[in-house]
């Protein structure tokens, strides 16, 4: 199989549109959401020593924070900030924000994990219709090669007939008056046996 027969067998390959990229990404985001929040009213039900757990070791962190805070913005803004939030609002949100970028990272692995399995699937699956293709897809292959080649040998005709015609036209005029003589010479025996037969 030539080259160009088996670019022109291959799919080609198409990136994912904006749409297609910002619809996976919203649904992902949404079930993301939905997966948090039913995971913290678990453990709030459930496993209420587990949040305390972890909100005593985010409290060194909450303090870091509250440190960046006291030591870049002015007093009013600071007494604002401390009364919005809260050491246990703080912590609270902390917690919530780092299980949601776990859930979101799982839930992103799990997706590009599926979509590589589902492409190397449709590859092989590809691959294998190829080598395993009926007597009719042989039979068409072999007359796409054999259109190729005779298409390739009459342009190969047609280069040569071209360089002929364009040397003849370049050759000087004493040579093209030897082979009119040539030619003149070779009519002639050849009329001689006529007019001998005919008398």
């Amino acid at each position: 199989m030539t080259d160009y027969q088996s670019r022109s067998e291959e799919a080609p390959h198409r990136s994912p549109s904006f749409l297609t990229a910002l619809l996976g990404k919203t649904l992902l985001l949404a079930l993301t959401i939905v997966i948090v929040w039913l995971l913290y009213g678990y453990l709030f039900a459930f496993h209420l020593d587990f949040l305390g757990w972890s909100y005593t070791k985010l409290q060194p962190l909450t303090n870091h924070l509250y440190s960046i805070v006291d030591g870049n913005f002015p007093e009013s803004i600071r007494y604002k900030f401390r009364a919005a939030i809260t050491d246990d609002l703080g912590q609270r949100a902390l917690f919530l924000l780092l299980l949601t970028a776990v859930v979101e990272l799982t839930l992103f692995t799990i997706f590009r994990f599926a979509k590589f399995l589902f492409g190397s699937a449709r590859c092989t699956k590809k691959k294998f219709r190829r080598t395993t293709s009926p007597d009719m897809n042989r039979k068409q292959r072999l007359e796409r090669n054999r259109s190729g080649h005779q298409e390739q040998r009459d342009n190969r005709r047609e280069r040569v007939a071209d360089q002929e015609s364009q040397s003849r036209h370049r050759e000087p005029a004493y040579i093209k008056e030897k082979r009119a003589q040539k030619i003149a010479a070779k009519h002639a025996e050849n009329q001689k046996p006529h007019d001998q037969s005919g008398r």
